[in-house]
């Protein structure tokens, strides 16, 4: 269950950086502002998906409310919580990185936004 965790809060903090693994193609082959723009438009994509995944997760955490696991006795929502919060701050990371935009895809969040 920890590595579940982990994993999410992970990909949350890899997200908070914009540094996760990504194919940059396309913005080698488009102008500064286009480039830009795609990165926008895929950040905007990335924090609707990890919305409808919250909304989704939220949904399962209601459902599994009252089952427990058989191994460790702990409510199910305990592991899939993981998923759900790990998305909820990939949503909002993905829409902040939209809102800023930087010039770099990697570059390092301004000073004071966090």
């Amino acid at each position: 269950m920890c590595l579940v965790w982990l994993t999410f809060i992970a990909a949350a903090f890899v997200a908070s950086r914009s540094s996760h693994i990504a194919v940059d193609v396309f913005d080698r082959l488009l102008s500064p502002q286009a480039g830009r723009t795609l990165r926008r438009i895929v950040d905007v994509v990335v924090a609707s998906v990890s919305a409808f995944l919250v909304y989704a997760g939220i949904t399962l955490l209601a459902i599994t409310w009252h089952l427990r696991m058989p191994a460790t006795d702990l409510p199910t929502p305990v592991l899939y919580g993981a998923a759900t919060l790990g998305c909820a701050f990939i949503a909002l990371h993905a829409l902040v990185w939209a809102a800023i935009a930087p010039d770099e895809p990697t570059a390092d969040i301004p000073e004071g936004l966090w």
